[in-house]
C-alpha cells in the first residue's frame, strides 16, 4: 500500500499470468520516486483479504520494484485504512 502512489501499479509479471496484453490498455506516461515510465491501464478485479473488488491497475515492463503498489484512485479511495502499529495489523473498512 502506498498512499503517495496516484495508481496502483504492478510488475509485468501479474498481467502476464493474467492473460493481459498489457500494449492493449491506456497508455500514460507515471511519474514516481524512480522517475518517469510507460504504463498501460486496465480495469481488473484484484483480491484483498479475501474480499475482491474492480480496480484500474497500472502496469509496466519498467516498474523495477520487487513489488505491487496499491495506490490511491481505485483503492485508497474505496477503504478506509487503519494502521495498527502496536499490533502490527492493517485493518480495511469499505465506504
Amino acid at each position: 500500500m502506498d498512499s503517495g502512489a496516484l495508481m496502483s501499479t504492478f510488475r509485468v509479471e501479474i498481467a502476464e499470468k493474467l492473460g493481459i496484453k498489457i500494449e492493449s490498455g491506456e497508455r500514460r506516461m507515471s511519474i514516481g520516486i524512480a522517475g518517469k515510465i510507460e504504463v498501460f491501464i486496465h480495469e481488473i478485479e484484484i483480491k484483498v483479504f479475501d474480499k475482491w473488488f474492480p480496480c484500474r491497475v497500472a502496469f509496466s515492463k519498467e516498474h523495477k520494484a520487487r513489488f505491487n503498489l496499491l495506490g490511491r484512485e481505485g483503492f485508497f479511495d474505496r477503504h478506509l485504512i487503519t494502521f495498527n502499529e502496536k499490533e502490527k495489523k492493517t485493518i480495511l473498512t469499505e465506504f
